[in-house]
């Protein structure tokens, strides 16, 4: 009999969370096991694996946002674990996953995993919610019956000194380090000249994502000498009208182009020549891991675990405003070869869900 697994997700886009659930997915032995998913009605919109989860046979079960509702959601999720057959839970939600696992608990759902995507849940740091923060991390390591990170970091963050196994951020290597062979004509495409030196900065559009460094750095460096310049800035997310409006306010539409959620990254990756990410904070970026695979030289923010770095030319640096002449100076450094280490194989999807899996078959 197939083994279903509910996977505790909140919302379904193209964000790391969601990619590396979906790489998983992707390589498991459908006739063993089964993914379906919780998300919230907030993010009923959100569709883009829907079709892709369904042809595999999973489930896509949408619930109250506790945010909003929280009663109702307790309400709607522990009939969903009492009556449907589930073999086991995965928590993918940072602040709150105990709740979840608890439910499972007392349903009687035996394998219960917890996994770690990030080193903050972005929510604050008053007293009331760094008690509540820390009550919720002991309920979580509590009720769960594995710990799973993405990173050293991630896995620190959320554990609080238990031990846990680390499964990276699997992706298709292979489809990455061939994207490269298409440079040119995807550079032909975007109308794009040669000389033009192209950064890109995949991500939600969120405070934590850090975009407006991003729009500050170029009008920084526009000011002080017109270059051939052009960043594209890929997602979507609340901030999406506020960006646009702060690029236009600074006369950057022509330098700074948003081209919303994308499902070909690594053919955007193959026309760039720089990944940007200035993030106030990370687990460990399945984009940066995109990025080097593709061959791109890679900023990162130095809140940014040093794990990330994969080849000779990924660089860690600040983000305050004084910072930018460092960004600049590296953006416009003359191009070298970038070399990968043998690392990176560990982050090929395959390996990934073979260590993961491992969880679901003890």
């Amino acid at each position: 009999m197939v083994k279903r697994i509910l996977h505790f997700q909140g919302r379904m886009g193209l964000g790391g969370a969601e990619s590396f659930m979906m790489n998983i997915f992707r390589t498991v032995d459908l006739s063993e096991f089964v993914f379906d998913f919780v998300i919230y009605d907030t993010y009923k919109d959100v569709t883009p694996y829907n079709d892709e989860i369904k042809k595999m046979g999973g489930k896509i079960f949408v619930l109250p946002d506790p945010n909003r509702h929280f009663f109702k959601y307790i309400q709607e999720l522990f009939r969903l674990l009492r009556t449907k057959n589930f073999f086991a839970v995965e928590n993918e939600i940072y602040f709150g996953g105990g709740i979840n696992l608890l439910l499972a608990l007392i349903c009687g759902i035996k394998t219960r995993v917890a996994v770690s995507h990030a080193t903050s849940d972005g929510k604050g740091f008053t007293r009331t919610h760094l008690l509540l923060a820390f009550f919720l991390k002991k309920l979580l390591i509590t009720t769960a019956t594995d710990l799973v990170a993405v990173s050293e970091d991630a896995g620190n963050s959320l554990f609080l000194g238990k031990q846990f196994l680390i499964v990276p951020n699997g992706i298709d290597l292979a489809k990455f380090v061939d994207a490269k062979r298409y440079r040119k004509s995807n550079r032909e495409k975007m109308g794009i000249e040669e000389n033009t030196v192209v950064g890109i900065n995949i991500g939600r559009l969120e405070k934590q994502k850090n975009q407006t460094f991003l729009i500050d750095l170029v009008d920084s460096m526009n000011q002080r000498q017109k270059n051939n310049f052009k960043l594209f800035i890929v997602g979507t997310g609340s901030l999406l009208d506020e960006l646009e409006s702060l690029s236009r306010a600074k006369g950057l539409e022509d330098i700074i182009v948003f081209l919303g959620e994308r499902t070909d990254i690594d053919q955007l990756l193959s026309m760039s020549d720089i990944f940007l990410l200035p993030s106030l904070y990370e687990g460990l970026p399945t984009v940066g891991i995109e990025a080097q695979a593709a061959g791109l030289k890679s900023i990162f923010s130095q809140n940014i675990s040093s794990e990330i770095k994969l080849t000779n030319e990924c660089l860690f640096l600040p983000i305050s405003s004084g910072s930018f002449r460092f960004w600049i100076t590296e953006i416009f450094k003359s191009e070298q070869i970038v070399k990968t280490t043998s690392r990176l194989f560990f982050y090929d999807n395959k390996v990934a869900a073979k260590k993961l899996m491992t969880l679901y078959r003890k």
